[in-house]
């Protein structure tokens, strides 16, 4: 990743953006980054939730098809 020049920083940390290199730290982010992390990481947890129940719904449904295919062979 290329590093910010100094002059480019102090621009930067005029506007209230973080640098590239991440030198001036979280603070100057401002309280609206928290909040849409905070929103990200709910979205994230809602994801990991969602990837879970699915995986769970398919191991019911090829559990429910191999039962099923096996009492169709011994009969």
């Amino acid at each position: 990743m290329l590093l910010d020049s100094p002059k480019k920083r102090t621009e930067r940390r005029k506007e209230g953006k973080r640098s590239v290199d991440g030198e001036e730290g979280m603070q100057d982010l401002g309280a609206g980054h928290d909040e849409m992390m905070r929103v990200w990481d709910l979205k994230l947890q809602n994801a990991v939730l969602q990837c879970r129940f699915f995986n769970i719904l398919i191991r019911i449904l090829d559990l429910t098809i191999k039962s099923t295919m096996s009492r169709n062979d011994a009969s």
